[in-house]
C-alpha cells in the first residue's frame, strides 16, 4: 500500500512536472510572405490590426488552443471578421501565404521618421519634436507595451502643448519601410535602427535582404533549445514513474 502511495505521488508530480516546464513566452512578432504581400515580405505585430498583404488582419494568441490565429476583415478596423485560421509557430503556411514567428525584431528603437499623406510634401521629424506637417503639428513619441512602439500625436498649436485628438497608435520594424498610422491616410517611414536596452538578441540588425530568415534562425534555435530541455525534464520523470510502477505491481 506504501508504494502504491508513492507511485500516485510521483504521478501527480510528474504531471505538475510537464506543466512547469512548459515554456510560457510567446512570439510577438511575425513576417508573412505570399502572393499579395510586397515582395521583400510585410511584418506585424501580436494582436496589432494592420492592412496587410492587401487586406486587413491581425494575429492573436489562443490560450485554450495553444496556438496562434490570424484573421482576415471587411474593415480596416478589424472588428467585421471575414476568416480565421490557426498556425503554430515557428512557421506555418496558410493557403499562399508562409508565416514566420520571430520575436528580436521588437526591440529596435528609431530616432527619426518622414511623415506623409496625399497631397502634401514629405516632412522630416525626429522623436519628441514638434513637427509642421500637412498644415497642422505633429509629435511623434515612443510607446513600451507590446502591441504598437510608437504613436504620432496631433496639436492645435504649434508649441505642441494642447493635444487636438487621442494619440494613433503604429509600428516600425526596420529601416526605410512605409508603416501606415491605423484610421488615417498617414505614411510614416522609420530611420535609425538600433538595438534597445532590452534586446533578447545581440544580432538582430542583419541586413534586410536576410532579415527574415536569419531571425527565424534564431527564434527556431531558441525554441529547440527550450524544447530539448523540457523533454529531457519529461524523459526523466517518465523513467522514475515507470520503475516504480513495475517495482508497486511485483509488491501487490
Amino acid at each position: 500500500m506504501k508504494f502504491l502511495i508513492i507511485t500516485i505521488i510521483l504521478f501527480f508530480n510528474y504531471i505538475y512536472a510537464i506543466q512547469l516546464e512548459t515554456p510560457t513566452s510567446i512570439y510577438t512578432n511575425f513576417s508573412i510572405d505570399g502572393m499579395r504581400c510586397n515582395a521583400e515580405g510585410e511584418t506585424i505585430l501580436l494582436d496589432q490590426c494592420k492592412n496587410l498583404c492587401s487586406h486587413p488582419q491581425n494575429i492573436q494568441y489562443d490560450t485554450t488552443k495553444d496556438k496562434y490565429s490570424i484573421s482576415i476583415y471587411f474593415d480596416e478596423s478589424c472588428t467585421q471578421l471575414s476568416d480565421r485560421q490557426y498556425f503554430t509557430c515557428p512557421q506555418a503556411q496558410i493557403g499562399a501565404d508562409q508565416i514566420y514567428c520571430n520575436n528580436s525584431i521588437k526591440y529596435e528603437t528609431f530616432s527619426s521618421f518622414t511623415l506623409s499623406k496625399r497631397g502634401c510634401s514629405y516632412t522630416s521629424a525626429s522623436i519628441g519634436n514638434c513637427t509642421q506637417f500637412c498644415g497642422e503639428t505633429y509629435k511623434v513619441v515612443q510607446q513600451t507595451n507590446t502591441s504598437f512602439n510608437y504613436s504620432i500625436i496631433s496639436f492645435s498649436d504649434e508649441e505642441c502643448k494642447n493635444e487636438k485628438e487621442i494619440p494613433l497608435n503604429f509600428t516600425c520594424i526596420s529601416d526605410n519601410k512605409p508603416v501606415s498610422v491605423i484610421d488615417t491616410d498617414v505614411s510614416i517611414i522609420c530611420h535609425g535602427s538600433s538595438p534597445s536596452n532590452n534586446s533578447e538578441s545581440s544580432n538582430s540588425q542583419s541586413s534586410s535582404s536576410n532579415s527574415t530568415s536569419n531571425s527565424l534562425s534564431s527564434s527556431s534555435s531558441s525554441q529547440d533549445g527550450s524544447d530539448s530541455e523540457n523533454s529531457s525534464s519529461i524523459v526523466k520523470y517518465s523513467i522514475l514513474l515507470i520503475i516504480f510502477t513495475i517495482f508497486n505491481i511485483f509488491i501487490l
